[in-house]
């Protein structure tokens, strides 16, 4: 068994695009203007159709295992796994758009990967992690750009 596509609903498929594409990284694999675009991800396919009607945006983050603070909704979320390089790529690309991040940095989660949680055009939030070759020595490692 296994999971092949992921189907969402979208207000704005050009705002998807440049967010999962451009931002993230990610190829675009199948795309029509202002109806519907996909992206693959490992064996998965996310696949964002351009909604008929207005979604509400969600304002609120998402639950996510390595970062939670108690005050986050419980709803639906996702993680994304990055090597290192593309992980500081996409990170140096977020930082530009400071919004849609979570917290300015990356931080070390769970004594075992650094990770970063994001919004996307629709609200929402995501997990960006990588696990290092090599742990910090720190028990409390500080992200170096």
């Amino acid at each position: 068994m296994k999971m092949s596509f992921t189907y969402n609903m979208v207000n704005d498929v050009k705002a998807t695009k440049e967010f999962y594409g451009d931002i993230l990284g990610m190829k675009v694999e199948q795309y029509a203007e202002n109806k519907y675009i996909g992206f693959k991800v490992s064996e998965v396919n996310l696949l964002f159709f351009k909604a008929d009607r207005q979604i509400p945006i969600q304002t609120e983050w998402a639950w996510q295992p390595g970062d939670a603070t108690g005050s986050e909704a419980e709803i639906d979320s996702f993680s994304i796994e990055y090597d290192e390089t593309l992980f500081r790529e996409a990170y140096k690309r977020l930082k530009e758009v400071p919004q849609l991040l979570k917290k300015a940095k990356p931080e070390w989660r769970q004594k075992s990967y650094w990770g970063l949680t994001v919004k996307d055009p629709s609200g929402k939030t995501i997990e960006l992690y990588t696990t290092p070759n090599s742990k910090p020595k720190d028990t409390n490692p500080v992200w170096q750009d």
